[in-house]
């Protein structure tokens, strides 16, 4: 049957019987119902983190702005942008893109390593612009980029419309 039929608990006979009891009989499960993975808490965590860094190095800029670096404003947008809500961006996507699909995410190893990688290079690129390290800066947003490849990858490959229904 197609992914989007839902089907009753097949944990007892209950459930079964009677479809419409507003008890543990009512829940009805999605053929591919996995529960949310740790990973993808993760991106959610790190884009809550983002956004509080971003939003005080924000204010940190309006406040004093002589005290900071010439490229605060860049690491501020990258932070609330590319952490924030690309971070959000990602844990659902991967998420629920299986889930629109009724397939399974074509690689989890893909996504550990694109959690890595865009981590890494968004903290190696905000680093740089407040430390004013142009080669730490361009190593970040090259590792950050080969992180925005692997998502991409991962999603065409588990959208995949070339694929039979």
């Amino acid at each position: 049957t197609r992914a989007s039929k839902p089907v009753l608990c097949q944990c007892c006979r209950e459930c079964q019987s009677d479809p419409i009891d507003p008890g543990h009989g009512s829940r009805r499960l999605w053929r591919y119902d996995p529960p949310v993975l740790p990973r993808n808490r993760w991106f959610i965590a790190a884009a809550l983190a983002y956004a509080l860094l971003g939003g005080l190095l924000g204010l940190t800029w309006l406040a004093f702005p002589a005290a900071l670096p010439a490229y605060a404003l860049r690491a501020h947008a990258h932070l609330m942008l590319l952490g924030f809500v690309g971070m959000m961006i990602f844990g659902i996507g991967l998420h629920v893109l299986p889930r629109f699909t009724g397939r399974p995410l074509f690689s989890e190893r893909l996504a550990d390593a694109q959690f890595a990688l865009v981590n890494i290079g968004l903290v190696a690129m905000v680093t740089g612009w407040l430390a004013d390290a142009r080669l730490v800066t361009t190593a970040g947003g090259a590792i950050l980029w080969i992180g925005l490849v692997l998502f991409a990858l991962n999603v065409v490959a588990t959208v995949r419309p070339w694929a039979r229904r």
